[in-house]
């Protein structure tokens, strides 16, 4: 009898990796889960599931690989992974196509996959010793089994021959000859085959694990907290603007309106359903802790709804006894080319920003109001010029009590806006003078 041989490598375990890709995805849907609870910020949760993937996917990529020494016999393979293989019961044997170093034995309803691979871009992989152990110990199973085909055609009667129901060995030894050709081509990364796997799995169990539902679910009850903390604010602007004093808006948009409210954040970087109103319910919710003492914004919503905050200017040295206000102006016909696209490329007009913008306007003691507003912005006469020479152009001048202006102030505002207006031949009279509280 032949002297046994020993073989030593490691193998990737895709059960393991299916169980792992498993643990990951219920990680994820933990974590989201939890961010709605706790009203987790955006970034801190991007950040979460990051470190959740990183780590997460390292430890499923050593954890599936597992030391293999496979003994071979006679007549059997001990493996340290799979116990006892006996030859016979070998049905088919074939190559997976997720690394050319990969060997799969059909024995009935259980399947033996021993898998290898090599990438120096992977954090794990083969070595060329456990490579080479691998393929030689194919190499002696296809001599083994190819010389047990040769004891079985030699013996004279079919009585002899222990009926199996297994495949003829002549089918077992082709196959395993054309997966020992295969070694050594074109190395395929084992993480393909872990993305066939999770592709797998999510294929099977996807429905159950991803409910539009639920999704639906998230973003009702973030979109519930979101309808109830905007009633609260809602009431709480309005006792802070009745308590606080009117605000004040000149403008030729006869339909424009303004708005008290907080500075506020609708982003969703992820551009998922469930996340819509996460940021804006986190600004909600931090007005409404301070809501006697937190800033309260000047909103100017155009005809057409659009809206824009008139934001402070930031000054080296704000200055405590001026008086400030704000200009908007906007023209939604008017498409202000993006840095970069040549002047003569008009394609896209369409997909350019708008003209729209608000600045903030400092009149300090003994300054008049024609030279404060005439000085806030570079080109003051030529932007209140458009306002005659485009019919779209919508000018807003508005200030508040409380924020710097008063209803005597802001008439006085408006008498140095239309000395610069008239002076550039724009009819005033296409403005209207509104108070809002």
């Amino acid at each position: 009898m032949a002297q046994a041989q020993t073989w030593e490598f490691r193998t990737a375990d895709i059960r393991r990796s299916l169980w792992g890709i498993l643990l990951l995805l219920a990680a994820f849907t933990g974590i989201l889960t939890a961010s709605f609870a706790v009203n987790l910020n955006l970034n801190w949760l991007m950040a979460l599931m990051l470190i959740t993937f990183l780590g997460g996917g390292l430890a499923i990529s050593w954890w599936i690989w597992r030391s293999e020494t496979v003994t071979l016999y006679h007549d059997r393979i001990i493996s340290a992974i799979y116990g006892d293989i006996y030859l016979d019961d070998i049905t088919k044997i074939t190559r997976p196509l997720t690394t050319t170093h990969a060997l799969k034995l059909h024995l009935g309803k259980r399947k033996i996959r021993w898998q290898l691979g090599k990438n120096s871009r992977s954090l794990i992989s083969s070595t060329d010793a456990e490579l080479a152990a691998f393929g030689n110990f194919t190499y002696a199973l296809e001599q083994l089994l190819e010389k047990k085909q040769g004891n079985r055609t030699s013996r004279t009667t079919a009585a002899a021959i222990k009926p199996t129901a297994t495949a003829e060995p002549e089918n077992v030894v082709t196959q395993l000859k054309k997966a020992n050709k295969g070694m050594g081509k074109q190395e395929w990364t084992v993480y393909l085959g872990l993305l066939l796997a999770a592709l797998g799995l999510v294929r099977a169990c996807g429905h159950s694990w991803f409910k539009r539902n639920d999704i639906r679910g998230m973003k009702t009850a973030s979109e519930q907290m979101f309808v109830r903390r905007l009633q609260e604010t809602n009431e709480a602007v309005a006792a802070r603007w009745q308590k606080e004093g009117p605000a004040f808006l000149y403008t030729n948009d006869k339909d424009a309106r303004i708005r008290l409210f907080p500075d506020m954040n609708f982003d969703n970087p992820l551009g998922m359903e469930a996340f819509m109103y996460v940021e804006a319910n986190r600004g909600l919710e931090a007005f409404l802790t301070n809501k006697d003492s937190a800033a309260l914004f000047i909103y100017v919503v155009a005809g057409d709804s659009s809206s824009r905050i008139m934001r402070p200017q930031r000054y080296a040295q704000r200055d405590s006894s001026a008086r400030h206000f704000y200009f908007r102006a906007y023209d939604p016909q008017q498409r202000i080319r993006p840095a970069g696209i040549h002047p003569a490329d008009t394609s896209g007009q369409d997909q350019w920003p708008v003209f729209n913008v608000s600045w903030e306007v400092e009149v300090k003691p003994g300054q008049s109001m024609y030279n404060a507003i005439t000085e806030s912005m570079p080109g003051m006469p030529v932007m209140v010029s458009q306002a005659r020479l485009r019919p779209t152009f919508r000018l807003y001048m508005t200030g508040r009590t409380g924020g710097g202006m008063d209803a005597a102030g802001f008439r006085e505002a408006v008498q140095g806006l239309n000395q610069l207006l008239k002076k550039h031949h724009v009819d005033t009279s296409l403005f209207v003078n509104r108070q809002f509280n």
